[in-house]
């Protein structure tokens, strides 16, 4: 186009490479999965390899269904406790309602936004069986520390990485530490095929009861070796949750080139945090720290540090900032204030809320940390976008015009 720039891409997007592919497999006629699927096994094979060759890779037709299949995988005592994060999306918790499990909400640490392990501590009871721990927005959890308060305790560990794709703490990739862990393939994500999810773990009881969950009976007659759960193969558990073909073909295609798309983006944000700092210094980009050692923000949450920082001076600075077109916003609002973590019982929901995690007033120390928050969007920095942070330059320059005195 003479005379015009063109319009920076959103994510997701994919290569031509990844359009041959879904062509072919279109006109293969194989775009379903009877009992086993190339493009399915290939991607759980390459994503295995991916996070240091994690014994057992599991694809689903969701985050959400990899979540679910992983919670099940664990075979944890129906009525028994599982902690939670209370900031993280619903369906790192929403699963555990489906199998007659009882979340018990944890507050978040007000420094990196992740789960308050002390306070989860202070939370754990004796019908507590596990602990799920989201790396919100891309920053890891402090694994170490998740472990040891698991093996003091006996408790299961599940890791949600659907924000983490890529990210490595101290070395190790995310989703390596505890007994299962499930990703987001869907949407946004780093690496999308649209809407598919993907289970990992070192535990074969877990990926074979997950398997008869969800997947083909072909799958199980192959796979399940367990003597006990070889007996369920020809009706497995109840559930369709495999994934389709085309979407492994658009997820390998982001996997294939994950850490140039992290480099890019990493690029992008930095020159982002120096626009911040330079126009805008009261609002604070997100921190890595020393052993966060591989990845990107999944989510760029800063923090507005600016004077008497309370609700209302977020609120109309996000209102302020969204006039001049920038992309920003208010988080949206945590478990704790959702009806359906205030402990009632739903008909037909065989779990409800553990503890006294339904009392919002526990969480006030999260509240506060939330209420400061100003999410950035940033799905146009996938790829060099200098015109994007050029626009981006301009508003933040028009704002600090019109408030610096």
């Amino acid at each position: 186009m003479s005379g015009a720039t063109a319009s920076p891409r959103a994510w997701p997007f994919y290569s031509d490479s990844a359009r041959r592919g879904v062509d072919a497999l279109v006109a293969s006629g194989k775009v379903f999965v009877s009992g086993t699927s190339r493009p399915i096994e290939q991607f759980e094979e390459r994503f295995r390899h991916r996070h240091g060759d994690v014994e057992h890779a599991l694809m689903t037709n969701s985050g959400t269904s990899a979540l679910l299949s992983a919670y099940f995988g664990l075979g944890l005592p129906a009525g028994s406790e599982v902690l939670v994060p209370t900031n993280t999306y619903r369906a790192t918790v929403t699963p555990l309602l489906l199998l007659g499990l009882r979340p018990v909400l944890c507050n978040a640490d007000p420094a990196t936004g992740n789960i308050d392990l002390d306070d989860a501590v202070a939370r754990i009871t004796p019908n507590t069986t596990a602990i799920a721990v989201t790396h919100n927005w891309g920053r890891p959890v402090e694994m170490a520390a998740v472990t040891a308060l698991a093996r003091r305790h006996g408790l299961a560990v599940l890791e949600d990485c659907s924000h983490a794709h890529g990210a490595g703490l101290s070395g190790q990739p995310v989703g390596t530490f505890g007994d299962a862990a499930a990703f987001s393939l869907g949407n946004r994500k780093t690496v999308s095929g649209g809407t598919s999810g993907i289970l990992l773990t070192k535990h074969r009881h877990v990926f074979e009861r997950a398997l008869l969950l969800g997947q083909p009976e072909a799958r199980g007659v192959r796979q399940v070796v367990d003597t006990e759960l070889a007996r369920y193969v020809s009706s497995g558990f109840g559930a369709n949750l495999r994934a389709h073909p085309v979407s492994a073909v658009l997820a390998a295609d982001h996997l294939d080139r994950l850490d140039e798309t992290i480099r890019i983006k990493n690029d992008n944000l930095d020159r982002l945090a120096a626009l911040l700092a330079d126009r805008l210094p009261g609002l604070l980009p997100p921190r890595r720290g020393a052993e966060f050692t591989a990845g990107t923000w999944y989510g760029y949450q800063c923090t507005w540090q600016g004077e008497a920082a309370t609700d209302a001076d977020r609120d109309s600075l996000v209102a302020d900032l969204r006039l001049l077109g920038l992309p920003v916003s208010v988080p949206a609002p945590l478990l704790h204030h959702k009806a359906l973590f205030q402990g009632a019982r739903v008909e037909g929901v065989p779990g409800r809320p553990g503890g006294t995690s339904g009392d919002p007033a526990q969480y006030a120390a999260t509240d506060a940390m939330q209420s400061r928050l100003v999410a950035w969007d940033t799905r146009h920095l996938y790829e060099p976008a200098p015109a994007v942070l050029e626009r981006w330059a301009s508003g933040l320059d028009a704002y600090t015009a019109t408030h610096r005195k």
